[in-house]
C-alpha cells in the first residue's frame, strides 16, 4: 500500500510542475520598453503572448493534434490553422523561396556574364590602356553576387556577470569581425529546469515552421550550446538597438485552459479559407 501511495504522490507532483512558465521584455535603442512577453511551455504545447502598446496577441501551438491557434486577445477574436492550412501555408512558403532562389540565381548568372564579358572586353586592349577599366570591372565582379550564402554568426564565450537575479555566462556574436549581438546564458539546472523541457521547440521547429528544423540560429540549438539567455543585445553599425531581458523562468503546473482560446472570444474565418469556393 506504501508503495502505491508514494507512486501516485510522484504522479501527482510531476503532473502539478511539468510545465515552465517565463516572462520577458524588449526595450529599443532608447531603453523603452516597446514589447513585452510571456511563454508557457509543456511537452506537447506551447503558448505564448505578446503584447504592445497596440496590439495583444496570441500564439497556441498544439503539437499532437497537430493546430495552431492565433489570437487577438485585444479584439476577443481568434482563428484556428488545422493540419491542411498549415501544409498549405508551408507550401506557399516553400514556393515562394524557389521563385527567390531563381530570381537571384538568374540575377547571379547575368552578373556573371557581364563580369566575364567586360574582362575580356578588358584583356583585348593593350596592356596600358587596361588599367582605364578597372573601376568597370570591379563594379561587376568584386561585389557578392545574389544568392550568395551569408556568413553564420560566430559566438564566442567572454566571461561572466550578473543580470537581474542571475549569474550568466556572457557571450559575443559576430559575423566576420563585426558584432552584430551579445547574449548572457544560464544553464537550465541553474534555474531548476531540464533541458527535456524545452523539447517542444524542436517539435515546433519540425512540424510548424517554415524554417528548416535543423537551423543552427534556432533556440534549440543555442539553448544546448550555450544556454538560456537572460538578456540578448542586437547592435546595428555597432550600436545596440534591441535589448531582451528576461524577468522570470519558473516551473509550473498549467490548466488546460491556458491552452484554450479565452471563453467569450468570437472564432473567424481562417485567413487561408477566404475566397476560397465554398461547398453548396
Amino acid at each position: 500500500m506504501k508503495v502505491v501511495v508514494t507512486g501516485l504522490l510522484f504522479l501527482i507532483s510531476s503532473s502539478l510542475f511539468g510545465g515552465v512558465y517565463m516572462e520577458d521584455q524588449i526595450k529599443n535603442e532608447k531603453g523603452v520598453i516597446v514589447k513585452q512577453s510571456k511563454t508557457w511551455i509543456e511537452a506537447d504545447k506551447l503558448r505564448v503572448d505578446v503584447d504592445t502598446a497596440k496590439d495583444h496577441h496570441t500564439m497556441i501551438y498544439l503539437v499532437n493534434e497537430p493546430k495552431i491557434l492565433i489570437i487577438n486577445r485585444g479584439g476577443g477574436t481568434y482563428f484556428v490553422m488545422g493540419p491542411k492550412e498549415i501544409a498549405t501555408t508551408k507550401q506557399m512558403f516553400q514556393m515562394q523561396k524557389q521563385r527567390m532562389e531563381q530570381m537571384q540565381s538568374m540575377g547571379g548568372a547575368m552578373m556573371k556574364q557581364q563580369c566575364d564579358a567586360v574582362k575580356a572586353q578588358q584583356k583585348s586592349l593593350p596592356k596600358e590602356k587596361q588599367s582605364a577599366m578597372d573601376a568597370q570591372v570591379s563594379a561587376l565582379c568584386g561585389g557578392k553576387t545574389p544568392g550568395a550564402v551569408m556568413p553564420v554568426v560566430k559566438w564566442v564565450k567572454n566571461g561572466a556577470t550578473t543580470v537581474a537575479k542571475w549569474k550568466c555566462a556572457k557571450w559575443t556574436g559576430k559575423l566576420g569581425k563585426q558584432k552584430v549581438t551579445e547574449s548572457c546564458n544560464v544553464t537550465t539546472k541553474s534555474v531548476g529546469i531540464k533541458e527535456s523541457d524545452f523539447a517542444v521547440f524542436k517539435l515546433v521547429e519540425k512540424n510548424f515552421s517554415m524554417m528548416k528544423s535543423d537551423d543552427k540560429n534556432s533556440f534549440v540549438h543555442g539553448l544546448k550550446v550555450r544556454g538560456i539567455p537572460v538578456k540578448t543585445v542586437i547592435y546595428e553599425d555597432g550600436i545596440a538597438v534591441e535589448t531582451t531581458i528576461v524577468t522570470e523562468i519558473r516551473k509550473e503546473s498549467f490548466p488546460a485552459t491556458i491552452f484554450q482560446a479565452p471563453k467569450g472570444s468570437r472564432q473567424q474565418q481562417n485567413p487561408m479559407q477566404k475566397g476560397a469556393p465554398q461547398k453548396k
